[in-house]
């Protein structure tokens, strides 16, 4: 169903006008299959490599058995994205597809149409859901290998530059950890607790523009 936004910045309304389910965000589609399309596999493809290298070279870590699991699962839940990704795929249908199919359909086969369409956007939207899941923890973990990575031991030289580096590692973690909580939790209304990093990451909210005449939309 369609959606709108109100003006205390919460979740969109529904919003009538369309006998298709509609995406929400309208870009979800795409944003999947760029993270799990792309960006995982070129994650995971770098994390594989970082693990030869601990692999080969443990010697010269502080907490080589430590980078090798955290380095593991981070690749376990890109590759998961990936696969999430291809199903998602499978269920990601637009209108003009379903036009393009059934260009003249009767009353019943319309009815099935948009059964099946309300279908496909449920199971989508469930796969896009995992592959966002997975695709942040493998992101999250990946931080957390590399804090753990540059982490010096006690003979290296200039060990201070490299606790500066695990410090800057280790706020990415952070950083990463309070994004993955604010993109779960939504926007929320202005002031409450985290309101102000809500109207950053979403933006001010906006008013929808009064409806035309003539138009169906409440």
């Amino acid at each position: 169903m369609a959606h709108r936004h109100d003006q205390s910045g919460s979740r969109p309304e529904p919003a009538s006008g369309s006998p298709f389910e509609i995406p929400d965000p309208y870009g979800q589609t795409e944003g999947s299959a760029s993270a799990s399309g792309v960006a995982a596999p070129l994650l995971a493809g770098g994390a594989l490599a970082l693990a030869g290298v601990v692999v080969q070279q443990e010697d010269a870590l502080r907490y080589p058995g430590v980078v090798l699991l955290v380095l593991v699962g981070a690749i376990l839940m890109l590759v998961a994205s990936v696969q999430c990704g291809m199903w998602a795929r499978q269920y990601a249908v637009a209108p003009t597809d379903i036009q393009q199919w059934w260009p003249d359909p009767n009353l019943t086969r319309k009815a099935a149409i948009l059964r099946d369409q309300k279908f496909h956007a449920h199971r989508h939207r469930v796969w896009a859901v995992r592959v966002t899941l997975t695709f942040n923890l493998g992101v999250l973990l990946l931080w957390i290998a590399l804090a753990v990575a540059v982490a010096p031991k006690s003979d290296v030289h200039e060990p201070a530059w490299r606790w500066g580096a695990a410090t800057l590692a280790a706020l990415g973690v952070l950083a990463e950890a309070a994004w993955i909580a604010l993109v779960a939790r939504g926007p929320v209304v202005p002031g409450q607790c985290l309101g102000w990093a809500s109207r950053w990451l979403y933006g001010k909210p906006v008013t929808p523009p009064p409806a035309g005449p003539g138009s169906d939309v409440s």
